[in-house]
């Protein structure tokens, strides 16, 4: 399994119950592609560095994932298609126990 780390902006006008059922929606996805989220860090609302869809600020969400790679592709068709998802971004990430091993070699 690969580790992942998925950047999420949200509409900043957004409910907590908008933003409940899109981290679910997001989980289901996930373990029906038999993947793991390890850590879901809720940054909050802030001011982004240019408008998107004429906003000015967004809700970020940071999720940290393990899965295989068929999960970036079935997550990427979901966001695109939630309107409620300003912007997102996936960034493969190596374990600590890897970056570790690769030190002491």
């Amino acid at each position: 399994m690969n580790h992942y780390e998925l950047t999420m902006v949200l509409d900043p006008n957004i409910e907590e119950e908008g933003i409940t059922n899109l981290l679910d929606r997001v989980a289901s996805i996930v373990i029906k592609t038999n993947g793991e989220i390890t850590e879901t860090d809720r940054w909050g609302l802030r001011k982004l560095a240019y408008p998107i869809r004429k906003q000015e600020k967004g809700y970020y969400i940071l999720l940290r994932l393990q899965a295989d790679v068929a999960l970036v592709g079935e997550l990427e068709k979901s966001l695109k298609l939630a309107n409620e998802v300003l912007r997102f971004m996936f960034i493969r990430t190596e374990t600590k126990e890897v970056a570790c091993q690769k030190q002491g070699d």
